[in-house]
């Protein structure tokens, strides 16, 4: 009957012991009582995701203004986005921009943005990072408005390129 009182009073301060609350400490940076100062080193780290928002329009009327944004930017600090015209319909034997009809009438048109020529192959917005919400940018494209054009119903293309590079110095 001893034997049993002695094992249940073991169990019951088995009990308690598991109950009550303990202290633990990182396996790294522990110190031990000493005579001197101790210190010791934490890292800090934090990581932020690369990212943007770029929108183009899906389509475009000749004669009217398109605007092209970029938002959110958050790219590393010695990067920009770019956005660049890297190819479009040409009119036959030309380097131009053109739109036709399905009976093969062309007509060329030109691109411009703050007054300047906007051509294939050339980058018309970059935008950095910035504090905050990221870094925006924007660019009003004035598609060109053509001096004559037989009457049809004229489509072509532009593709934009988007990505990121090294700011130029």
């Amino acid at each position: 009957m001893n034997m049993k009182r002695t094992l249940t009073a073991i169990l019951a301060l088995a009990l308690a012991a598991s109950a009550m609350s303990v202290t633990a400490f990182a396996a790294d940076n522990t110190f031990t009582q000493a005579t001197d100062p101790d210190s010791k080193v934490t890292n800090v780290t934090y990581t932020v995701a690369p990212g943007y928002t770029v929108t183009i329009p899906a389509d475009v009327a000749l004669g009217t203004t398109a605007e092209v944004s970029v938002s959110g930017v958050k790219v590393a600090a010695n990067k920009e986005v770019f956005v660049q015209l890297s190819a479009a319909s040409s009119a036959r034997g030309t380097d131009g921009l053109k739109v036709s009809t399905d009976e093969g009438a062309e007509i060329e048109y030109t691109i411009n943005n703050n007054g300047g020529a906007v051509t294939v192959g050339s980058i018309f917005l970059t935008v950095q990072s910035a504090a905050g919400a990221g870094g925006i940018g924007s660019a009003d494209l004035e598609f060109s408005t053509p001096d004559f054009a037989a009457a049809g119903d004229y489509s072509g293309t532009v593709t934009f390129t988007v990505g990121t590079q090294t700011p130029a110095a």
